[in-house]
């Protein structure tokens, strides 16, 4: 499934949640009976919700977080090259990092 390199089977399904706001969207993945298969936490720009739907912009850097393991953040090599290629500022891209290790000290 998408973000946490695990095996995609018939009738696997996920769901996504946008919170108006919020500085990540998470995104979580279950079997078709309905067991957790994993979640992961794209970082963004706070969301913003209109009636066509919700905008923000990805960072790059992800929480990813797998059923009976510690949460884990990745991606941050990417999040870098916005920066360096002037997409983000120096300051966004803290903003992202600390977002990120919020979310894993409250999971961990």
């Amino acid at each position: 499934s998408d973000g946490l390199n695990l095996p995609i089977e018939e009738g696997d399904y996920g769901l996504t949640e946008v919170r108006e706001g919020a500085g990540y969207v998470k995104h979580a993945y279950f079997s078709k009976r309905g067991k957790l298969k994993g979640e992961y936490f794209s970082i963004n720009t706070p969301v913003e919700l209109y009636p066509f739907g919700a905008r923000y912009v990805d960072l790059e850097i992800d929480v990813i977080c797998r059923p009976g393991e510690k949460p884990v953040i990745s991606d941050r090599e990417e999040l870098a090259v916005l920066v360096k290629k002037g997409v983000i500022s120096n300051l966004l891209e803290r903003k992202a990092v600390e977002t990120a290790e919020d979310l894993v000290r409250k999971m961990g």
